[in-house]
């Protein structure tokens, strides 16, 4: 299996931008804990119910941008699952990309899902 085969083509992603209050709705509404941050249709950071969770007491946080952690990484269409499924023992999930294009998303549960 590679990764167009297991990934999920829809890909939920947040603004820089966007307030904390919105990203936590967006979360729920699609039963997510984790989500790109996307710019420019790039990747810039990732933030997740445990960064969220982490910043709760923060009084400098109203944006995506004041808690975002870095990028997750970024792979191949054809990049195998043995590869996927060690990237996914360190990060929270992996994206994929054509030629600087995000295709999709993939998390531990679409690893157990194609299994």
């Amino acid at each position: 299996l590679k990764a167009k085969d297991i990934m999920n083509r829809k890909l939920i992603y947040v603004n820089p931008e966007t307030k904390i209050k919105d990203l936590i709705r967006e979360m729920r509404k699609h039963g997510i804990s984790q989500m790109p941050v996307i710019k420019n249709d790039q990747c810039i950071g990732l933030v997740s119910e445990t960064i969220l969770l982490n910043s709760i007491t923060r009084k400098d946080v109203d944006k995506v941008k004041d808690l975002m952690e870095d990028s997750p990484p970024i792979i191949a269409k054809d990049t195998s699952i043995d590869i996927i499924s060690n990237l996914l023992k360190v990060y929270l999930i992996v994206l994929v990309a054509e030629k600087g294009k995000l295709l999709g998303v993939i998390t531990k549960a679409d690893i157990l899902k194609a299994i």
